[in-house]
């Protein structure tokens, strides 16, 4: 995965395109520092202004400062991380409304395991990385796998500092769609002409 966080860290999803376009699937859409008005989802506008308000002056949070609890319903919309050995991490929570919806909850298991060898899987662990990297905040939508009840990924993945100075992955995830719609609002809101592959970033 190092080559596609690398990839993700600088604003380039090409090669994630291509894992994604040899499935036959849309390429995934990435964008760093996302604004509020930037964000079709309320819950994760939600994510997002908790995130900035917790973290003060400072760059990113410290996890000991998060409580889910204040984020009310939309907890269940959200996922923490812990770093594993190597490039990998564990799902510390994983909130019940995205378990639902994915017909799975993934609490206590790795990223690496999550349907093992999958696209997909590689695409979250390069989104993760590339946060840990870059210490922004990164949206993304893509297409789910196929065996989703959902017909597209909304993610807000959010860098928070852990008690060892680590950089950790706080992620309010949503699973509405359908992908050409929520595509297409997103260009609006951009103000960017649609396109088959697209990454929107900033520095």
């Amino acid at each position: 995965a190092g080559r596609n966080d690398n990839a993700v860290a600088v604003g380039d999803a090409g090669i994630a395109g291509q894992m994604f376009a040899a499935q036959g699937f849309s390429a995934p859409i990435v964008l760093w520092q996302p604004t509020e008005d930037m964000v079709t989802d309320e819950a994760l506008k939600t994510v997002l202004r908790y995130w900035n308000k917790v973290r003060g002056g400072q760059r990113v949070p410290m996890r000991e400062d998060i409580e889910i609890g204040d984020l009310g319903p939309v907890q269940d919309s959200l996922m923490l991380l812990d770093r594993v050995e190597g490039w990998d991490w564990r799902y510390r929570h994983y909130g019940q409304a995205i378990a639902d919806l994915a017909q799975v909850d993934h609490t206590g298991m790795r990223t690496s395991e999550v349907r093992a060898g999958n696209f997909i899987a590689y695409f979250f662990l390069a989104s993760y990385a590339a946060v840990g990297q870059r210490r922004h905040p990164l949206y993304t939508v893509h297409s789910p796998p196929a065996e989703s009840t959902a017909t597209v990924w909304r993610r807000m993945i959010l860098p928070v500092s852990d008690d060892r100075g680590e950089i950790v992955p706080m992620q309010g995830g949503k699973l509405p769609g359908p992908y050409r719609e929520i595509v297409g609002e997103l260009y609006v809101r951009w103000r960017a002409p649609p396109r088959a592959t697209t990454v929107a970033a900033s520095s």
